[in-house]
């Protein structure tokens, strides 16, 4: 056979091949890893945001693709654009998506209700296309895919994840084009997504996938957090150029498709939101205690004197200028002596100099402005209205908690703000007609708006806040939150959970133990199994340590599971059960054998199990490893005395002796060798 027919009968053959797997898996029931998410996170277009369907009258409509509703809402609206009708596209990150609540009390749905009022002559669409945790690039492929519904206007708001997409997702940022869409061919088909369950070659890998699962806690938890950022101006500066390539892009896409486009720019919590990450010189001074000066100054902020504060940070500030957390610490001091625009500097210098920039610096405020002056299109200063606003309200422009719910997010009353000031700013350059609505009307909107949102809506946003600062290791405001969901939702467990860890996180165990205690008063909660049964150990509630334990052994994976096993181990130990704790010790990962504090508490619980050897053996490793350990040369020494080996035990004694030879118990192992070696010389 010709090497030509070889090819096509092998094509046929394979083809043939995959057509009977898709069918038999389709008889089982098994569907395309597309059908349920995304599984290339908007990286490649080959995964669709929207998907057609047939409405009951006949009409077809396109709606959010189920494999995307983890990151976007559920919107729906016609192929084909209806007469007299005007698309509105609402594009960007989470606080376009309405984030910690959902469309309808995000700016997007604030414009739903305003814009009909400002012209009734027009039908008026307002789609809310943000996406959680998106940045430009991200948000970029959504507008290619949007462009082709003939949009009359993109809004976009895309300003405060640059840097975390970059850290979160660097490893498909560095995937070639053809590879991430060959993959995600791939996995639209039965076969291949069954493939890739079992192939780690997906740009996907099993990491990411754990890190990126629709529970909003567990994608926080498992994605990068402060600790993988360090500062890197070259990196940074790449991140801008980048980001300001994608604003060009988008404004190239808006224009082919025959729409406007408006830019937003950023704002963001000031006073009551500190960096996420602060990096301090090797030059930083240090205080007789050895503290640095920061760290002072933070341990004594409520007593100390305002001025003394400015003061300090200012010193702290003039050896370490880069200091992110000097310069809010600073701003912090000269709000509360009322130096309101001297604290505005000094906050915007502290997210500035942020290593982990999760809030847009003043860089990317700066692009935004640069690119809507380049084309000349619409651009709302969200940052300057609302230093405005603020003025107005509270006499100074550090916004904190009474405009935005955490570091980004505003509040339900500033998106309506927001939402006004974008049709006023597209009123006054001619892309929406009529006149603004009245105030009454404006009071009618806002009364619709706020009734989306009941006490149980308000306690999970709250949670999800909670969630988010606990992800970043900023605890006091996790904290918070919290305990704002508890006054909405009081038998919310995982909010009870939240509360209790970021006391555990802050090293106030008692307060930690009481509030899981109060927590496992309510319901059962798996997640809190491990920690919580680490506070009864400490506590000496070891039944009750125990009786959380073993289920967390069962349920816990990987690393967790391991210190759910060694803490079992211990309470084990310490209720004198050694074969279990010996059983437990040998489950353990085979890298911890030679562990120290490992090696240590087996020979312990061979000892107790009357296995006198084993505990020889283990101690005498330790020793090798560890030979200035007087706990464990003390130990062997005993050990030994009890296998009736004199010498051995008089040399470990001699040896603990040298390391520490006042500790007490040395004078009673002595009286046992001498015993030990008299009895022996008599027979």
């Amino acid at each position: 056979m010709s090497w030509p027919k070889k090819l096509l009968f092998g094509l046929i053959t394979t083809l043939g091949f995959w057509l009977l797997a898709e069918a038999l898996l389709a008889i089982a029931g098994f569907e395309p890893t597309t059908t349920t998410t995304d599984p290339l996170l908007g990286f490649s277009r080959q995964v669709p945001l929207l998907e057609s369907y047939q409405a009951e009258n006949g009409i077809e409509r396109v709606q959010t693709a189920a494999g995307k509703l983890v990151w976007f809402n559920h919107q729906s609206f016609p192929a084909i654009k209806p007469d007299r009708t005007r698309r509105v596209f609402c594009v960007g990150g989470s606080t376009t998506y309405g984030r910690p609540f959902a469309d309808g009390t995000s700016y997007s749905g604030w414009l739903r209700e305003l814009l009909p009022l400002a012209d009734p002559d027009t039908n008026w669409e307002v789609i809310n296309a943000g996406g959680v945790s998106y940045a430009s690039y991200r948000v970029a492929e959504v507008m290619q895919e949007l462009s082709q519904y003939e949009p009359d206007l993109f809004l976009v708001y895309s300003v405060h994840n640059e840097f975390l997409e970059r850290r979160t997702y660097e490893g498909l940022f560095e995937t070639s084009v053809l590879n991430r869409n060959a993959s995600a061919i791939l996995q639209k088909t039965r076969v291949g997504s069954l493939v890739q369950q079992f192939v780690s070659s997906s740009p996907i890998n099993s990491n990411t996938k754990a890190r990126l699962s629709e529970e909003v806690d567990e994608r926080l938890n498992h994605t990068v957090g402060p600790s993988d950022y360090h500062r890197d101006d070259v990196w940074q500066t790449k991140v801008i150029r980048h980001y300001e390539w994608n604003l060009e892009r988008m404004v190239s896409i808006a224009q082919r498709s025959g729409a406007q486009i408006a830019f937003i720019t950023p704002a963001s919590n000031l006073k009551d939101c500190w960096p996420f990450k602060s990096e301090s010189n090797s030059q930083s001074p240090t205080t007789p205690s050895g503290l640095s000066q920061l760290d002072k100054v933070k341990a004594s902020w409520e007593q100390s004197d305002d001025s003394a504060l400015v003061t300090q940070t200012n010193a702290i500030i003039n050896s370490d200028p880069r200091c992110a957390e000097a310069h809010f610490f600073h701003g912090r001091a000269l709000f509360q002596m009322e130096e309101f625009d001297q604290a505005e500097v000094a906050f915007l210098r502290a997210i500035d100099e942020d290593v982990c920039p999760l809030r847009a610096t003043t860089a990317i405020a700066e692009t935004v402005r640069r690119v809507a002056r380049r084309h000349e299109i619409p651009l709302i200063d969200f940052e300057t209205k609302l230093r405005q606003y603020s003025q107005e309200r509270f006499g100074h422009s550090c916004f904190g908690r009474e405009l935005f719910l955490d570091h980004v997010h505003p509040t339900i009353e500033v998106h309506g703000e927001l939402a006004w000031w974008i049709l006023e700013e597209l009123q006054r350059t001619r892309v929406v007609g009529g006149s603004l609505p009245s105030e009454t009307q404006k009071v009618n909107v806002q009364q619709k708006v706020f009734d989306l949102v009941d006490d149980q809506t308000r306690g999970i946003a709250f949670r999800n806040l909670a969630k988010v600062m606990h992800w970043a290791g900023k605890f006091p405001e996790a904290a918070q939150h919290a305990a704002d969901a508890l006054k909405l939702i009081p038998d919310d467990l995982e909010s009870r959970f939240l509360l209790a860890d970021c006391e555990l996180c802050q090293g106030r165990n008692e307060e930690s133990l009481r509030l899981y205690d109060e927590l496992f008063d309510v319901g059962d909660f798996p997640r809190a199994y491990v920690n919580y049964a680490e506070l009864l150990f400490e506590a000496g509630r070891l039944d009750e340590a125990k009786s959380y334990l073993i289920p967390a052994v069962l349920r816990e994976r990987h690393r967790r599971r391991e210190r759910a096993m060694y803490l079992l181990a211990l309470v084990h130990l310490s209720l004198e059960e050694y074969e279990f704790a010996l059983e437990c010790f040998n489950q353990l990962d085979p890298a911890y054998a030679n562990d120290s504090d490992m090696l240590f508490l087996k020979a312990e619980a061979y000892a107790g199990a009357g296995d006198q050897q084993a505990a020889i053996e283990a101690l005498t490793r330790l020793t090798k490893s560890e030979p200035v350990n007087f706990e464990a040369r003390y130990r062997l020494a005993v050990a030994l005395v009890s296998q009736q080996r004199p010498v051995d035990a008089r040399h470990q004694l001699e040896k603990a002796r040298e390391i520490d030879p006042t500790d007490p118990r040395l004078e009673a192992i002595t009286l046992q060798i001498q015993a030990l070696e008299e009895s022996l010389s008599e027979k």
